[in-house]
This record gives C-alpha cells, structure tokens and sequence, in this order.
C-alpha cells in the first residue's frame, strides 16, 4: 500500500471520529433549549458540520491528489462500519 493510502484512511478516520464528537456536542447542547430553538439548533449545525467535512474533503483531494481522497472516504466508511459494530454490541437499554 502506498503512504497516500494509508494517510487518506487515518485521515478519513479522524474526520469522521471529529465529525461524530462535534455531533455529540451538539446534542448535548440543544437538549436545554426550547423545542423550537433545538430544532433550528441542531439542523443549522448540521448543514455546518456537512460544509466543513465537505470542505476538508475537497482539500484533501485537491492537496494530495485522488487517491488520499478515495482512501480519506474509504477511512470515514471504515470509522461507521467499526463504530456501528461497537454501539451493536452494547445492547443499550434506551427505556428509562
């Protein structure tokens, strides 16, 4: 494997565990506000989150070329796959 591949996956790994704690924020912030206020909240940090991961993408892509791209999104894929497998095994109990 060449040292772009491996950088874009770890690349692509820290963008999404970065993306997933900014998410986490966001939640814990908009649960005091009002219904109304959390909602506008949380969609507005949405669409912001979505820009710079876009953004930081395209960099990534225009910096290092297709193949760092490509592995940097094959990293993100990765980071779900991994994360969804571990929250499966948790068996979380959400009733209160």
């Amino acid at each position: 494997m060449s040292i772009a591949i491996i950088g874009g996956l770890l690349f692509g790994y820290l963008v999404f565990d970065l993306n997933a704690r900014l998410l986490l924020v966001t939640l814990e912030r908009a649960k005091d506000k009002a219904p109304g206020q959390a909602v506008k909240y949380i969609v507005s940090r949405y669409y912001l989150r979505f820009a710079i991961e876009g953004t930081i993408i395209c960099l990534a892509v225009w910096w290092a070329g297709r193949f760092f791209g490509i592995a940097t999104l094959g990293g993100m894929l990765l980071a779900k796959a991994v994360f969804l497998l571990r929250v499966r095994k948790l068996n979380i109990n959400y009733k209160d």
